[in-house]
């Protein structure tokens, strides 16, 4: 099978890639570096392919540890790769080429035998990213938020050029998975999206982790009023399972989530 990459330019040095388990990244470019938000599963030569989209020097963000975020860090051993420590458990359980494989296997099936040999290995070391850090890449800065929730280190990145928001899976048009094991309560997950709010940042567009890519700003309320619904009553949503687990499914104003009904409270 034949590992393919797509990307849509957006102008002003705004790259979003699709990968070939169409997860979302983006290479934002300065006048002086570029940004890799996001590695992927780590399926094929991702690195060539923003090769051939910039040659400026490369700083690689990993918006959080899960697998088809961060499966591709071990082709980027020349690059500062950046992550929060928080999320070093999950990189280091999820990202394995075993841990990955597994999880194409649940999406397509026998197909994944053919693309085994395309997965790119290694786990390398990351710096660790904090709220508040800014990265210059020279005529724009992307500005860290964290936003813990989906996973303790999820982290957002504000273009101050653009006003755009990078956001991973904290905010995408999808459901917000927050029944995994490791996910923090929802309560924790509300706050985060509530304080983001409150950075009064004025978004113009959000660019998350999975299609479709890009999402309106406004999702933040909704999935503000998706979660306060929920807490208010944690048996309101409908039973669904998905190949990395089950847990109670609830939308509300086209925001939704799937929760652990006992991960509720902090």
């Amino acid at each position: 099978m034949e590992v393919k990459f797509l990307h849509l330019d957006f102008g002003e040095g705004v790259y979003a890639i699709s990968a070939p388990a169409t997860e979302q990244m983006y290479l934002i470019l300065g006048t002086e570096k570029s940004a890799l938000i996001d590695t992927g599963m780590g399926i094929g030569s991702l690195k060539k392919y923003v090769r051939k989209l910039t040659d400026l020097p490369l700083v690689v963000i990993n918006t959080h540890g899960h697998p088809d975020h961060a499966g591709g860090n071990g082709e980027f051993t020349d690059s500062e790769i950046y992550m929060s420590d928080k999320d070093i458990p999950i990189y280091h359980k999820m990202c394995t080429v075993d841990f990955r494989l597994n999880d194409i296997r649940f999406m397509i099936g026998d197909e994944a035998e053919k693309i085994k040999g395309d997965f790119i290995s290694g786990l390398p070391k990351t710096i660790d990213l904090k709220d508040g850090d800014v990265f210059d890449l020279g005529g724009r800065t992307l500005k860290t938020i964290a936003v813990p929730g989906h996973t303790p280190g999820c982290i957002c990145l504000f273009d101050e050029l653009t006003s755009y928001l990078f956001a991973g899976d904290s905010l995408t048009n999808t459901d917000t998975w927050m029944f995994l094991d490791h996910c923090d309560p929802l309560m924790t997950y509300l706050k985060s999206m509530v304080r983001l709010m409150g950075l009064n940042l004025k978004i113009t567009r959000i660019f998350p982790g999975h299609l479709p890519t890009p999402v309106s700003s406004d999702m933040i309320l909704r999935k503000i009023a998706c979660a306060k619904a929920i807490i208010a009553d944690p048996k309101i949503g409908i039973p669904v399972k998905t190949f990395a687990g089950q847990g109670l499914r609830y939308e509300k104003e086209g925001g939704s989530i799937i929760y652990d009904p006992l991960n509720i409270k902090e």
